[in-house]
C-alpha cells in the first residue's frame, strides 16, 4: 500500500527561543500599538507589520521574522514544494490579536499559503487553538458512536504553549475556544505567502 499526499494539511510545530528573553518588550510593544494604531479592529487585533507600501515594522518584529525558526522553515516549505529560483516565501502581514477574558477567536481561512500564530503571553485557561477541517459533519457521523479522534472529527482543539509556534496551511479556518481565565491572550499573527525574489 502506498500513501499520496494531496494536500498540506500538517502542522508545524515550532519554539520561539527568544521567547522568555524578550517577552515583557514585546508585550510594551503590542500594548503600545494598540493604543495607538489605526490598524485596530474592534480594540482587538492592532496590525505590527504589512508588507510595502503600507509598512509598519519595528525592530523586535523583524527579529522574530527572520529568526532561524521562521527562516528553517520557509527554506524546507520552499525545499519540499520544489519552489521556482525566482520565488521565496515571506511574511506579507502581521497583527497582534488580543483576546480578553470570555473572548475567543471564530474560525476563519486567511491569506497566502501559510498561518502561523506565536502564544506570546498564554495564561492558563485562557482557551485553546482549534483547526477546522472542511469536510462536512455529515461525513463523521457515518463513522457512528465513536470517540471523536484525528480521523473521525473535522476539529482538532490544542493547548496554546507560551513560547510557541504553529503554523498550517492557510486554507484550515483556525479559531480559539473562549478564554476562561481572567487575563487576556495575547498572540502574534502571521501569514507567509510566495513573492517574487
Amino acid at each position: 500500500m502506498k500513501t499520496i499526499t494531496l494536500f498540506d494539511n500538517s502542522l508545524t510545530v515550532l519554539q520561539y527561543s527568544d521567547h522568555l528573553k524578550n517577552k515583557q518588550r514585546w508585550c510594551e510593544i503590542v500594548e503600545d500599538v494598540k493604543q495607538t494604531s489605526v490598524n485596530t479592529n474592534n480594540f482587538n487585533h492592532s496590525t505590527v507589520f504589512e508588507s510595502v507600501p503600507t509598512l509598519h515594522m519595528n525592530n523586535e518584529f523583524n527579529k522574530f521574522i527572520y529568526s532561524d525558526e521562521i527562516i528553517n522553515f520557509c527554506s524546507k516549505k520552499a525545499h519540499d514544494i520544489i519552489l521556482p529560483r525566482d520565488k521565496k516565501f515571506s511574511c506579507v502581514s502581521m497583527w497582534a490579536t488580543f483576546i480578553p477574558p470570555y473572548g475567543q477567536l471564530l474560525p476563519k481561512e486567511h491569506d497566502g499559503v501559510f498561518y502561523g500564530s506565536f502564544f506570546l503571553h498564554s495564561p492558563p485557561d485562557s482557551g485553546m487553538i482549534a483547526f477546522h477541517n472542511d469536510v462536512s459533519d455529515l461525513y463523521y457521523s457515518k463513522f457512528g458512536n465513536t470517540i471523536h479522534n484525528e480521523f473521525n472529527h473535522n476539529i482538532q482543539i490544542l493547548n496554546m504553549p507560551e513560547g510557541g509556534i504553529y503554523i498550517v496551511p492557510s486554507f484550515l479556518k483556525t479559531g480559539t475556544t473562549t478564554n476562561m481565565s481572567e487575563h487576556t491572550n495575547i498572540q502574534i499573527n502571521f501569514v507567509l505567502d510566495i513573492i517574487q525574489k
